[in-house]
């Protein structure tokens, strides 16, 4: 009893100092994006003498970071609504119906997973240079593409565990195979649809390299982008910088709040009979 107990004290124990190692930066950012850059410099780990909602306005009103927050947004709202669109029946046709190459196609599609996006970038360039096409929609496309290999090889894996009774159940009872994917299958799929959409929408959202390369002009450029612009070789703006740090964590947390309990919800129901 006494060694269970001491194994939980140094289970909660390595748990907290884990939540401290994350939740304190993001306090230091969140409090210092508050302070002038004297009070920054001067006293950067005392409470501000004055809670400045300054360099949040600011960031809306001069520096135009409200588009590039909309451009993300926009960027990453589609990128997980067409994937998921994509792969949701294409895993159900690999993992629930029957026909000769089925793993083949699902191997193929699987070695996307293999390849870098960092080993396809110049390929990618190339390509996006001869055709002529405007880069918001070739940065989007890329975006899709890149999020279906890994999306699908969840989406299928979680439809594998579907009881095949529930499908005989439903085509018993008058169902076509649409009835039968969109009523039966897809409200049971809710735990990977929200793991998909946490993936997605946090790394479409987070990407750096790939808008760096792709998108020219300052109208069409993301928040990642956006942020560079406070930090400079000459000097930096940090209660600027801060303050953007802030405003782009926001929605990435809002989604994965979102979705969690989505997660939770999915995984549970059923569980217990009635």
């Amino acid at each position: 009893m006494a060694k269970r107990r001491l194994l939980d004290i140094a289970r909660y124990a390595f748990l907290f100092l884990g939540l401290l190692l994350v939740a304190l930066p993001m306090l230091f950012v969140f409090i210092s994006s508050f302070k002038h850059s004297a009070e920054l410099y001067g006293s950067p780990w005392a409470l501000p003498q004055l809670w400045d909602f300054t360099p949040y306005r600011r960031l809306f009103t001069e520096f135009g970071f409200g588009r590039a927050f909309l451009n993300s947004g926009r960027y990453s709202v589609i990128g997980c609504a067409a994937t998921v669109a994509l792969i949701t029946p294409c895993a159900y046709a690999i993992a629930r119906m029957r026909w000769r190459l089925n793993k083949l196609v699902l191997g193929f599609i699987m070695l996307g997973i293999m390849i870098p996006i960092h080993a396809i970038v110049i390929p990618l360039y190339a390509t996006a240079s001869k055709i002529n096409m405007p880069s918001p929609v070739m940065l989007q496309i890329i975006y899709i593409a890149t999020s279906i290999p890994t999306s699908l090889f969840i989406m299928t894996g979680f439809m594998e565990t579907i009881p095949f009774e529930l499908e005989e159940a439903a085509v018993l009872d008058g169902c076509s195979i649409p009835q039968t994917f969109l009523r039966i299958v897809c409200p049971l799929v809710t735990p990977s649809l929200a793991t998909i959409t946490i993936l997605n929408f946090n790394g479409i959202w987070n990407d750096y390299m790939l808008a760096l390369i792709f998108l020219s002009g300052g109208k069409y450029q993301t928040v990642q982008l956006a942020v560079t612009n406070f930090d400079s070789s000459r000097a930096t703006n940090y209660p600027m910088l801060l303050s953007a740090i802030i405003v782009v964590l926001v929605p990435s947390v809002i989604v994965c709040c979102i979705m969690t309990d989505k997660l939770t919800a999915g995984i549970t129901a059923g569980a217990v009979k009635g």
